[in-house]
């Protein structure tokens, strides 16, 4: 799935799960064009400041949500998003729409857009995402890689068994 993605886009695709309440890479393919990866597979990719961490937490109950909402959040960078009411609204954004955005939240210079996994019950179990230098995440891009990452979600969920009814779980 993330070699389709990456060979559609030309971009790098990572696939991330959750573990003790961060993203962490377990598979990424790289793009052969020019980009320097800050994440390896295996590292924790972090919360909130990726579009793969903001997916997990988009997709918690709401009381877990309101227990996230009340940690302090580190500025990575001028665009990290650290205040709770800025932050709740873009996770219920993420809910509703199923894609996440990385404006250089993280790192500088480094865009994400993100999508969830589901299991056969509909729940989130795994992010896919792509990693795009800021140059070549222009507004006119960003539907493209968003179309593509939700496809490729939608292609991973229906290959573990989960049948979109239309539910927002």
């Amino acid at each position: 799935y993330l070699e389709e993605l990456t060979a559609k886009t030309g971009e790098s695709a990572t696939l991330a799960v959750e573990v003790d309440g961060v993203a962490v890479s377990v598979y990424m393919v790289d793009t052969p064009r020019p980009l320097k990866r800050e994440v390896a597979v295996g590292r924790i990719i972090g919360d909130t400041a990726n579009a793969n961490g903001k997916i997990f937490a988009a997709f918690k109950s709401k009381q877990e949500r309101a227990e996230l909402l009340s940690m302090p959040r580190t500025r990575l960078t001028p665009s990290t998003i650290t205040e709770p009411e800025e932050l709740e609204r873009e996770l219920e954004r993420v809910r509703r729409e199923g894609i996440a955005y990385d404006n250089e939240e993280r790192n500088p210079g480094t865009c994400a857009v993100g999508a969830p996994v589901r299991d056969q019950l509909g729940k989130v179990i795994a992010a896919v995402s792509l990693v795009v230098p800021t140059g070549r995440f222009q507004p006119s891009d960003r539907q493209r890689y968003a179309d593509a990452v939700k496809e490729t979600a939608a292609e991973l969920s229906a290959f573990l068994g989960y049948s979109n009814r239309g539910d927002a779980i």
